[in-house]
């Protein structure tokens, strides 16, 4: 209650003045009213999460596709933080996200460009290596015919042998074909037999001829990816003899 003589604030229940004796009336009361709290703005929490996103992907995968609606999200976002529209808790993350969806859409083709270099560089070296592997796999397995065929030329005719010789000898059935490729019996006397190789997977062809003694005979004759992967031919090596089984 406030004393209309000199102003003094006292209690409510006072009926003197503290400060100048007078007597108080109900007249001196003054309620006093507490001002309603001010209304804050509510703003907007933005796309800042979206848009660093975004920003991440353009750079990891996508390249422009992305990179670009983050430049263009963020650049607007950070105008509307700016201008208070948006929480400014979201600046930092909008801004880093805005960044590197501009970086990603300029680096990310490049990134793509250069991986597609290294995707077809190692599709090459694995196709060569595969047509390598293939041609000398069928190269071991003439061997492994000649082997076959020598050991029939040495067999005595009593025993089912050519008796000196590489007539009436035939691949059996087991060596025919395999995971490797085909093989054909292109031409047999009764010193040399020529044998050829067709690869399963489409490589090419390997032809070889061997003598009396089971050797190559001249060089190998190579057609398709094989020709072009030839490697130089090593010294034929000799054959040791086993004794012949039927297959």
């Amino acid at each position: 209650m406030l004393c209309s003589n000199c102003g003094h604030e006292n209690d409510a229940s006072a009926k003197f003045c503290m400060q100048c004796g007078k007597p108080l009336s109900s007249s001196d009361a003054v309620v006093t009213t507490t001002p309603p709290p001010t209304a804050q703005p509510v703003r907007a929490q933005g796309r800042g999460a979206m848009i660093l996103i975004f920003g991440i992907l353009s750079i990891a995968l996508m390249g422009p596709l992305l990179g670009i609606p983050a430049w263009i999200m963020g650049h607007k976002d950070l105008r509307k933080i700016r201008a208070g529209a948006l929480a400014a808790s979201h600046h930092n993350t909008t801004q880093a996200g805005m960044v590197l969806g501009i970086i990603g859409k300029f680096i990310s083709p490049f990134t793509f460009v250069v991986a597609g270099i290294a995707i077809a560089v190692g599709l090459s070296m694995f196709t060569a290596q595969s047509v390598g592997a293939n041609r000398d796999a069928i190269i071991s397995d003439l061997t492994n015919l000649a082997a076959h065929a020598h050991e029939y030329r040495m067999r005595p005719s009593s025993m089912d042998g050519g008796g000196g010789s590489y007539s009436g000898y035939s691949i059996p059935h087991g060596l025919r074909s395999n995971e490797n490729g085909k093989y054909q019996l292109l031409r047999v006397t009764d010193d040399n037999v020529t044998f050829k190789g067709t690869s399963r997977r489409g490589y090419g062809t390997v032809t070889a001829t061997y003598g009396p003694d089971g050797l190559l005979m001249g060089s190998l004759k190579f057609t398709g990816d094989f020709d072009e992967d030839a490697a130089p031919e090593s010294p034929p090596e000799e054959v040791e003899s086993r004794p012949y089984a039927a297959y």
